[in-house]
């Protein structure tokens, strides 16, 4: 799945064109990775190796279209399309999709990439804090374990290193274009 920041980032651009209220929209867009059951919060149904977002599924479940719940299903477009679209090109390494998902491998970049992301997208990261605080005030149902692990990815200082996998300019250019595919999807609900 796409690092916590590219969600941050994609939460961005898409409440921006969309003129969605942003804390509203990232609080949705980050919700699915804030809680114990990561299978049932993303509706994953398997498909070969990996587990896929069930985004059709998600769009019949929701009861009213407001800028969280547009978040959390971005959330799930975003997943969804980083692995139908990103994903299989790492497999030319004759990875499969879950060794991919290593310490070693997209995860090492992640920790790479995180503050160029937040950097290049000016994204403030006491912003972002201030929309955790929010989730943890009790209104949301989430995993403490895992809202941790998110509040220290936020956090952790700048890692310097040599990205493995993913190539900066062309992951920024993914992330831009899946953002705006996003948006003209959500605009079509």
């Amino acid at each position: 799945m796409p690092s916590t920041m590219s969600h941050f980032v994609c939460a961005k651009l898409i409440s921006e064109e969309l003129g969605l209220n942003h804390e509203d929209f990232t609080v949705g867009n980050i919700l699915p990775d804030l809680v114990e059951n990561q299978k049932r919060s993303h509706l994953k149904f398997k498909k070969g190796q990996i587990y896929l977002p069930d985004v059709e599924l998600a769009v019949k479940n929701i009861i009213q279209f407001d800028d969280t719940s547009l978040g959390y299903l971005a959330h799930l477009m975003l997943d969804r399309k980083y692995l139908d679209a990103y994903v299989p090109k790492f497999q030319q390494h004759g990875d499969n999709v879950p060794e991919l998902f290593s310490g070693d491998k997209i995860y090492h970049d992640y920790s790479i990439l995180n503050t160029p992301l937040l950097e290049y997208f000016e994204i403030d990261k006491d912003k972002i804090n201030e929309i955790m605080k929010r989730i943890n005030t009790g209104e949301y149902p989430k995993d403490e374990a895992s809202f941790i692990k998110n509040v220290k990815q936020i956090n952790k200082p700048k890692v310097d290193g040599k990205l493995k996998f993913i190539n900066f300019d062309e992951y920024v250019g993914f992330l831009k274009k899946t953002s705006n595919e996003i948006a003209n999807d959500l605009r079509m609900l």
